[in-house]
């Protein structure tokens, strides 16, 4: 289940964002608990692509996550479903309806709850 996150100044996930993701400027993110994901929307559909990116909870870019660059339809096959080892995040990001989109981190049940903490 998705929840939208404020990201506050300070807090273990802006810490790990401007890590991550230094480049990223907007207030809020998507977070959802999980194991297993598809990787779907990798493609230019009516101003919209979705891209994924597979990083350590220290903020680490790791290996990139490869998915059709053609839509099933037009010879892209089927999405690819990806196991997300503990220890990493998943970020789904790219462009919606021309302009950057709010990122959504997936990972552990483990691996979000450490990023939502509160910093002591």
């Amino acid at each position: 289940m998705f929840q939208t996150v404020k990201v506050q100044k300070g807090s273990a996930l802006a810490n790990w964002l401007r890590l991550a993701l230094p480049d990223y400027r907007k207030h809020s993110v998507y977070v959802c608990e999980a194991s297993i994901m598809t990787l779907d929307g990798g493609y230019w559909d009516q101003g919209s692509r979705s891209t994924w990116v597979h990083y350590s909870v220290t903020g680490d870019r790791l290996a990139p996550l490869t998915y059709p660059a053609a839509p099933p339809q037009f010879g892209g096959g089927n999405p690819p479903r990806f196991n997300i080892p503990e220890g990493t995040i998943v970020v789904h990001g790219g462009v919606c309806v021309g302009k950057p989109r709010t990122i959504g981190l997936y990972g552990n049940a483990a691996d979000i709850q450490a990023l939502l903490a509160p910093q002591a």
